[in-house]
């Protein structure tokens, strides 16, 4: 929430010039980063036990993974810095630095879990430490940067004071992504009650391996998402409106691309893609299925994906939240709820690509309202482009 929020309206007021808006706006993340870090290491820390007991820790695993628990929150400031920083560092027009802060922890994991679990035999902690320490040197990597002279926008100790009114409007935009991932898991939950009652403990594992082979597709589309989101907000700020809509036609292309070859690999492949996650042939057939229907209109999602993306990339966070909430609640839901009772479970899989079709229609025609509000401003290209 806060670091989509803070750095989307950094990129914003890089456009508009304003220096001291873009400061502000990132000392004010950094200290509501460390803030909410501090209350979820101490709370997560005194209550791992009940926590654990919630999310189905059994009375056999659950010393391993209430020594792993306390570990990662004892580390959690770290993992919150990086996350959290790595936003402001694409909003910065930093993408590489952005890249090997991720590259920094996944290897240093690597590399470290090898170290403390095989070498000096430290088990469950030591792979709990591994998982700290990587998030320690990306961490560390990520403030050498905001506090050395490589940036445009430093973190100043004067800027990490509190403003009423920049943390309402970090919290306005970002609560929009907060939610709609929120939204997800509500989702999620409720489809997986619809599905044991339609098709029992096989349908959730049809729907677990059509959802892993959806994200596959969706993780380019979001990066591509989160690679125009600087671009968008920069030139929104700068009323360079002619980049603005080039950034999003260009990246509606490149989304819409990916999805095509990924419907094309789903609709050829699918029994290949189902065997990567189970082995039993009647999984397998119930998830083809799954496959086949749920996913057929995946290139319209990755169009959606980014025009979502671009809402919030230039300051419509509420916007954002009402479209996510339209595809994944109000939509979905209620028509996989209706065809359950009447299609049994390709009624399940088939509301997926209604509520995507109507979606889709929905956000479209807000995006086409927001390219002829940038027409008249497109047609006459700055000789600066």
């Amino acid at each position: 929430m806060f670091a989509v929020g803070g750095s989307t309206l950094m990129s914003i007021r890089l456009g508009e010039n304003d220096m001291n808006g873009a400061k502000l706006l990132l000392g004010n993340t950094m200290s509501l980063v460390l803030i909410s870090s501090a209350f979820i290491t101490v709370f997560g820390f005194f209550f791992a036990e009940p926590l654990l007991n919630f999310f189905g820790a059994t009375p056999e695993n659950m010393p391993f993974a209430l020594s792993y628990m306390k570990i990662i929150f004892l580390g959690n400031i770290f993992m919150m810095i990086t996350m959290g920083m790595n936003n402001f560092l694409r909003a910065e027009g930093k993408p590489t630095i952005a890249m090997a802060t991720m590259l920094i922890g996944a290897i240093g994991n690597i590399i470290l879990d090898y170290l403390l679990i095989v070498v000096f035999g430290l088990g469950v902690e030591g792979a709990a430490w591994a998982t700290v320490l990587a998030r320690v040197l990306s961490s560390l990597w990520t403030m050498y940067f905001y506090f050395g002279k490589k940036t445009i926008v430093p973190l100043q100790i004067a800027y990490m004071k509190l403003k009423l009114k920049v943390f309402w409007e970090i919290v306005v935009l970002g609560s929009s992504s907060a939610i709609q991932q929120l939204s997800m898991s509500f989702m999620v939950a409720i489809l997986n009650t619809l599905l044991i009652k339609v098709g029992g403990d096989n349908a959730i594992t049809a729907m677990a391996t059509t959802f892993s082979i959806m994200t596959l597709i969706h993780l380019p589309i979001m990066g591509i998402a989160q690679g125009s989101q600087p671009i968008l907000g920069y030139n929104l700020g700068a009323k360079k409106f002619h980049r603005v809509k080039e950034a999003l036609v260009k990246a509606s292309v490149a989304a819409f691309g990916i999805g095509i070859i990924g419907l094309l690999v789903i609709q050829i492949f699918p029994e290949s893609l189902a065997l990567m996650f189970l082995s039993d042939k009647a999984l397998v057939d119930i998830s083809v299925n799954a496959i086949r229907i749920f996913l057929m209109l995946v290139p319209i999602v990755g169009l959606q994906i980014v025009w979502i993306g671009y809402f919030r990339s230039v300051g419509k966070g509420w916007h954002a939240l009402g479209f996510g909430l339209l595809r994944q609640i109000a939509l979905l839901l209620p028509i996989a709820h209706l065809l359950a009772k009447l299609y049994g479970l390709n009624g399940i899989w088939l509301s997926a690509p209604i509520s995507d079709l109507l979606s889709t229609i929905v956000v479209g025609i807000f995006i086409i309202v927001e390219l002829r509000k940038m027409a008249p401003y497109s047609r006459t290209v700055p000789s600066d482009t």
